[in-house]
């Protein structure tokens, strides 16, 4: 009853806040379960999905406190039966209730018809009496519902968590169902309840297929059976030929291609909160490349960057450092166009050293040695400005790390991992300031450098710097290739602290990786001119 089939689909969607802005969810046919993890203490809990107040108001929560407006869910309420009218109700028909408040009807009996035109009053096929107001949604709840739900019908949740709090008042609907064809319905936060007079009396009360319809309104697709697992095997095989991959080699339970995309003149990549590739070119613009059509959007989405260097999605904000400083482009829609841009870091840095990180809450941190008013970089050694910014673009932190030109990573903590001049793999900690040398990168080799630092599971969740921290390192002229690095020990591979272990080979210049939310994993290669995408075989 509660759930139905399922889970049918299991994702990573992006959620602002959460660790690693992202979060691993479960489709079922009912409804949504959502792995909430607090940034304070990482403690772990399951929530029901708001689905149905999202469809009904079009109002998409992408954050603990990031919202995005797109239109009501113009999805049928009912699934396609044999004589419904072929204009059905659909859950945007509702989106007046679910933003407005009625009066308090308790006593009187329910006498509102619902239709896709409209909501018409008339005597319904049953006597309903409406037993209760909501003050907080403003809305009446039948009596026969209320009763309905002091049975326990949907398990051990409490009605609140089970369905939520009523946003519409109910409706009698051309349903399909029963014997006369006709059901009461009433819109809850989390589900929408059904009561369709006739059928027997275990019968009468059901949930609509809420998580099947949001995904579909979503995601404009059907839902497909969950994936198995993502591999976790460190054994490594030849990839198989073809998509020009060169010798390029992964582990077991992984494939690669090399997508059909001009990156020419593309010096960093980023992946959004909705799945799309941001190119960063250096003639100044920014593309965004959708990896299900294969396509790279018409328009640009930033145009006219001055000599830009590094880029980073925070939430649904792309910050972007080019000669001037630092600009966060807000889409607020995700539509691929900024609704609003301002600069959060004013100043040239020296562009070697520049790296940028999402970090909790929309925030961004920004790494950089700052060139001198004249423009003349500092020495090598020099320490490099890092600064936290909130996700409003004010200034929460500025420290003085170690110098060289390495990169950086942000973890869910709020952590920032860096290698300084000495080579060494570091943490920095912005609760107490401390700096903690973590890892000798000098086990790398001699002449091996690391030029990109990231998290990456294959699940597609945010991962752990004890585990889940990839390097994308050069060896000098003999090519290029990701290693894992494990700054603590790993007992179920026998992996002590410190250890490094490789994941793919056979790259020539990368400059730049990226990972996404469905577990790829993208490395932009301009030896070769060359976006290459490494995922976990389904």
């Amino acid at each position: 009853m509660l759930w139905g089939q399922g889970p049918i689909v299991s994702i990573v969607e992006p959620f602002t806040g959460a660790p690693g802005n992202r979060r691993l969810v479960e489709y079922f046919e009912r409804g949504r379960m959502e792995l909430a993890t607090e940034a304070e203490d990482g403690a772990s809990r399951v929530t029901v999905g708001l689905l149905v107040r999202e469809m009904a108001t079009g109002n998409v929560q992408v954050g603990y406190d990031a919202f995005v407006q797109v239109a009501p869910a113009a999805v049928p309420i009912f699934s396609a039966m044999p004589g419904l009218p072929a204009d059905q109700v659909t859950y945007a028909n509702f989106a007046d209730d679910a933003r407005s408040h009625t009066a308090d009807r308790t006593g009187a009996e329910v006498d509102a018809w619902m239709t896709s035109s409209g909501a018409t009053e008339q005597i319904g096929p049953e006597r309903v009496i409406l037993g209760r107001y909501d003050p907080q949604t403003g809305h009446n709840v039948p009596a026969i519902t209320d009763g309905w739900l002091a049975a326990a019908p949907l398990g051990a949740l409490s009605p609140l968590e089970a369905v939520g709090r009523p946003i519409s008042e109910p409706y009698w609907i051309d349903s399909g169902k029963g014997p006369i064809g006709l059901s009461l319905v009433q819109l809850f936060e989390r589900r929408a309840i059904v009561y369709t007079p006739g059928l027997p009396e275990g019968e009468r009360f059901t949930v609509t297929s809420a998580g099947r319809h949001y995904y579909q309104w979503r995601y404009s697709a059907e839902l497909t059976p969950a994936a198995p697992a993502a591999p976790t095997r460190s054994s490594f095989s030849q990839l198989l030929p073809g998509g020009d991959l060169k010798g390029l080699t992964t582990p077991d339970g992984f494939k690669s291609e090399r997508l059909d995309v001009n990156v020419t003149d593309v010096v960093d990549i980023a992946v959004g909160p909705d799945g799309r590739v941001a190119l960063l070119r250096s003639v100044g613009r920014v593309d965004l490349y959708d990896p299900r059509s294969g396509s790279v959007a018409a328009e640009p989405f930033v145009d006219h960057l001055m000599n830009p260097v590094a880029l980073a999605w925070s939430g649904t904000s792309l910050y972007i450092a080019d000669d001037r400083g630092v600009y966060r482009y807000e889409d607020a829609r995700l539509d691929g166009r900024p609704n609003q841009s301002s600069p959060v870091v004013s100043g040239a840095m020296s562009r070697p050293t520049v790296a940028l990180g999402a970090g909790p809450e929309a925030s961004v941190v920004v790494l950089g040695r700052p060139l001198s008013p004249g423009g003349t970089p500092e020495a090598a050694d020099a320490a490099r400005l890092l600064r936290i910014i909130d996700g409003k673009g004010d200034l929460l932190r500025a420290e003085d790390l170690p110098g060289g030109s390495g990169p950086m990573l942000v973890a869910p903590d709020g952590s920032v991992w860096f290698v300084g001049a000495d080579r060494q793999l570091s943490s920095f900690d912005p609760a107490t300031g401390d700096v903690t040398a973590r890892i000798d990168l000098s086990s790398l080799g001699a002449n091996a450098s690391v030029v990109r630092l990231l998290l990456y599971r294959a699940d597609g969740t945010a991962g752990a710097t004890a585990s889940d921290i990839l390097a994308v390192v050069r060896d000098g002229d003999s090519g290029a290739r990701l290693v894992r690095l494990l700054p603590a020990d790993q007992p179920r591979l026998a992996v002590p602290a410190g250890a490094v272990v490789e994941f793919a080979t056979g790259f020539d210049r990368p400059v730049a990786a990226a990972s996404g939310l469905d577990g790829s994993l993208y490395v932009l290669d301009a030896g070769r001119d060359a976006l290459y995408v490494i995922r976990p075989s389904r």
